[in-house]
């Protein structure tokens, strides 16, 4: 019932000091890195993976929290390995 999704969404909260949205994006961006720097699947099929909407919604947010493109972060890791 919605009580107990408003329940879940407060702890969530008070545990992260991050509402539910933001919550979800860390945790999908965290899997994203793992992936970009271990496999070759594209970037496309990254976001699809980890729960993305759309590869331009995964673009944006992880421009937003990273400061460059996925596809940038990936060249900088297996450059560096």
């Amino acid at each position: 019932d919605w009580s107990s999704d408003v329940c879940s969404s407060d702890l969530i909260q008070k545990a992260t000091g991050l509402g539910v949205v933001a919550y979800l994006n860390n945790v999908r961006l965290e899997l994203a890195l793992e992936q970009l720097a271990n496999t070759n699947d594209t970037i496309e099929a990254i976001a699809d993976e980890t729960g993305f909407g759309s590869a331009r919604s995964f673009y944006r947010i992880f421009k937003d929290k990273y400061g460059m493109t996925p596809n940038d972060y990936r060249l900088l890791v297996t450059k560096k390995g």
